[in-house]
């Protein structure tokens, strides 16, 4: 048994256990949601189809919350961490923020659609991006390169 995800309804959370068999049951329900073969959004969207199913069966909402594009907004993929400077990072970021819609939220939300569920993606709110860009993360570029120094010594 493969543990695929966790769903939260209030205060309590349901971890979500299956069988191999049980992805390969859905392959081409999943296929067929999405419009691709593409291997590699094929692999990312199993998961989230299969949370989606036992969402829409056990719990009585069709809206849903997503922490896509956290990751790409907060920098927190590993090689950002070996950015030449926060500007390149920040730079970085907002490239794949703009394309995050042809691959992930794209990918999130045909899975989701599929079993009649309403995706929300909270971190692309154009409020929260601002905000979010319009603090200082690192006080100067001396605390940059020491953070960085910090990491590369561990």
């Amino acid at each position: 048994m493969k543990l695929i995800g966790w769903v939260r309804k209030s205060n309590m959370a349901s971890f979500i256990r299956l069988a191999v068999e049980a992805i390969h049951k859905v392959l081409d329900d999943v296929i067929f949601s999405l419009e691709t073969y593409d291997i590699t959004t094929v692999h990312a969207s199993v998961g989230m189809y299969l949370i989606s199913k036992y969402i829409r069966k056990n719990i009585d909402s069709v809206v849903i919350f997503s922490g896509e594009s956290s990751d790409e907004l907060m920098q927190d993929y590993m090689y950002f961490h070996k950015a030449p400077s926060p500007e390149k990072a920040e730079e970085e970021s907002e490239r794949l923020l703009r394309e995050l819609y042809l691959f992930d939220v794209l990918r999130a939300d045909r899975t989701t659609a599929a079993h009649g569920l309403e995706l929300r993606v909270p971190f692309l709110d154009h409020r929260f991006s601002s905000y979010y860009f319009s603090g200082t993360r690192y006080e100067s570029s001396q605390e940059w390169d020491r953070k960085a120094s910090a990491e590369r010594d561990i």
